[in-house]
């Protein structure tokens, strides 16, 4: 999927230094938005994954310890006392970012090829 978003991104981009018309700064702010929602897009993924993935038992005992992490632990076993509120939030950000590139890659590709 990122090397997807990096062609088209770079197709789109050769694309836009070809013509003037293209070369507008509202497309380029739209190249933006779009790069910000896809690295949204990623970050929230990771972080959905992030949390399936983490053991409780393995958190509750980072948690007790002395180290570094403790403090970190601790928050994110709050987390699971609502799993479904924290996944509801990670899903809405992911929707939303990929909302949003989906419809900034829209308005490039429509300009590029019409």
């Amino acid at each position: 999927a990122a090397a997807a978003s990096t062609l088209v991104v770079g197709i789109a981009a050769a694309t836009l230094a070809a013509g003037p018309e293209l070369g507008t700064p509202n497309m380029t702010v739209i190249l933006l938005v779009y790069g910000l929602a896809s690295l949204l897009s990623m970050l929230f993924s990771g972080y959905e994954t992030a949390f399936v993935s983490s053991s409780r038992l393995r958190l509750r005992v980072l948690a007790e310890e002395e180290k570094k992490g403790a403090p970190r632990a601790a928050r994110m076993l709050r987390h699971f006392e609502r799993p479904d509120q924290m996944l509801a939030t990670i899903l809405l950000g992911n929707n939303i970012a990929n909302v949003t590139a989906t419809i900034s890659i829209t308005l490039v590709m429509s300009t590029l090829f019409t």
